[in-house]
């Protein structure tokens, strides 16, 4: 079984920290990754990639850092992602009958 371990994050920027005067970076997170029973990272999820940041571009780098929540809450397992796909079609699915029920006006 493999769990969300990581962050997958971008620096998409920087700015001038008005209290100190200190040049602080801004974050993207694009994604996790995920690790296995023996503690190797096996899988890495994409979700986005990052846009540029005030003028800034973004150079193709993106950073693993330790999850901040539980690992536990982000299970990724089979058993567990089937139900939400299917309550997810099951929605869909209700959706779309109830248009097909409505009489089109014109």
């Amino acid at each position: 079984m493999t769990k969300k371990t990581h962050d997958l994050v971008a620096t998409v920027g920087s700015y001038t920290d008005r209290e100190t005067g200190q040049e602080k970076r801004n974050y993207q997170n694009c994604g996790f990754a995920c690790t296995n029973e023996k503690g190797q990272i096996t899988s890495v999820k994409i979700l986005s990639l990052p846009q540029a940041f005030k003028g800034m571009e973004w150079e193709g780098w993106l950073n693993l850092y330790p999850l901040k929540n539980d690992p536990a809450d982000f299970e990724q397992t089979p058993q567990r992602q089937q139900p939400q796909r299917q309550q997810q079609q099951q929605q869909q699915q209700q959706q779309t009958s109830s248009y097909e029920d409505d009489d089109i006006p014109f």
